[in-house]
């Protein structure tokens, strides 16, 4: 507060956010998505504001964005953000044709997840998609017509971006791990995971 110079508290390694005193200014509690989904984690602090212990986490499955605590540190109160996004298709109008309107859209997948990228094999039978329905960002495919998609991951750490290669064999996506977004490579059934 008195204009010192910052001191970092978390590592970059995982998305952190939303920190809060407790009451007593031994410990800060944020929110961080370094056990999958978001959770509120304390780290205790020196009278520095140096880190004095490793991070613990103190919810479970909470999917937190935002924490404060009441005076007295007795309890917890959080907002959380509730979005879901599925793969949709609709036929392309010709050049120079009408517009089409998202009425004519069909789901391709349904449920409560998030979908944030997506890829369809070069003959249009296959999908892959990276999508958190299991609590964890994975990697699933599934027949681009519809169907019960296949999850090909399933550690604990984020798996975004799939993208079939060419000959539909292979899919390469990308791994957060260690604060770095690290390239991988896996065949089509889940099998022979690569780092590139």
């Amino acid at each position: 507060v008195d204009g010192g110079p910052p001191v970092q508290v978390t590592n970059a390694a995982s998305l952190n956010g939303a920190p809060q005193w407790t009451p007593d200014g031994r410990a800060i509690l944020f929110v961080s998505d370094r056990g999958g989904s978001e959770d509120v984690y304390q780290v205790p602090v020196d009278e520095n504001g140096k880190p004095a212990g490793t991070p613990q986490r103190v919810t479970t499955g909470l999917d937190a964005q935002t924490v404060t605590l009441s005076p007295d540190g007795r309890y917890l109160a959080y907002a959380r953000l509730h979005s879901t996004s599925n793969i949709w298709s609709l036929p392309m109008p010709a050049p120079g044709g009408v517009p089409v309107s998202a009425r004519g859209a069909v789901p391709v997948t349904t449920g409560d997840q998030i979908i944030e990228r997506f890829d369809v094999t070069r003959d249009g039978k296959w999908l892959v998609f990276d999508s958190n329905r299991g609590g964890n960002s994975d990697i699933y495919k599934m027949p681009a017509a519809g169907g019960e998609p296949t999850q090909l991951t399933s550690d604990s750490l984020g798996k975004y971006s799939p993208a079939w290669s060419p000959d539909g064999r292979r899919i390469a996506f990308h791994i957060i791990r260690n604060g770095n977004r690290d390239i991988y490579t896996m065949n089509a059934d889940g099998t022979s995971l690569v780092q590139r």
